[in-house]
């Protein structure tokens, strides 16, 4: 499911590059703003959906004996996300005419998850493979947004923290509702997804539009 973020990636190349050519800073700044937005949108509650439901998902599908598998997939759905939205913003370079940059920082990172994987995995077993992935993740979203903000001076992560607060809340929520059976379960899930999508619209961080736009992606699947 996180590969939905990657949507956005292939249509807003050609968005960016028309703007990037017409020296458009206003219509830039809005793509770019898509390109991060949109993705977030996505990738957020969905990562703090299986990162604090990986309990009831492993034992409820696969059983106690696989009981060891949920702390390599809570590392491993984090790193899955930071990889995802990091291959979204690497779009942007591609756009304004930087492709072998976008290219050497996705080489990169794969060099990094394979040099920390041969480090991590013997040492840490499943935990420390997922944690391989999730560094490579933290290393992408440091360097892309990077050269980003230094090829436009834009700031990609402005007004993050209105998502991160209400993600918080999300995540408090399915933390703490009970889980002893399927139908509380879904109800507690339920709530704490409206309470996210009620607090992002109370912070101004998504309107009516944004969420038109999530409706039509959900369509097309």
């Amino acid at each position: 499911l996180l590969f939905y973020m990657t949507a956005f990636s292939i249509p807003i190349i050609s968005s960016i590059s028309e703007a990037w050519k017409q020296k458009d800073d206003g219509l830039m700044k809005e793509y770019v703003k898509i390109s991060v937005k949109y993705p977030l949108l996505i990738g957020v509650p969905l990562t703090i959906s299986i990162f604090a439901l990986a309990r009831p998902l492993i034992l409820g599908v696969y059983g106690a004996d696989f009981q060891a598998a949920i702390i390599p997939l809570q590392i491993l759905i984090v790193g899955t996300f930071l990889l995802m939205f990091g291959y979204t913003l690497s779009a942007v370079l591609v756009g304004i005419g930087k492709p072998k940059l976008s290219g050497g920082l996705m080489a990169a990172a794969a060099i990094q998850y394979i040099l920390s994987l041969y480090v991590l995995a013997p040492a840490f077993g499943f935990e420390g493979a997922a944690l391989a992935l999730t560094l490579t993740g933290v290393t992408s979203l440091f360097l892309i947004p990077f050269f980003i903000r230094y090829y436009l001076k834009i700031n990609i992560f402005s007004g993050i923290h209105k998502i991160m607060v209400s993600g918080a809340i999300f995540a408090i929520i399915l933390f703490y509702i009970p889980k002893s059976n399927f139908l509380t379960l879904s109800l507690g899930y339920i709530a704490g997804l409206v309470v996210f999508l009620i607090s992002l619209k109370y912070t101004g961080y998504i309107d009516r539009d944004d969420l038109k736009m999530l409706s039509s992606l959900r369509s097309q699947d």
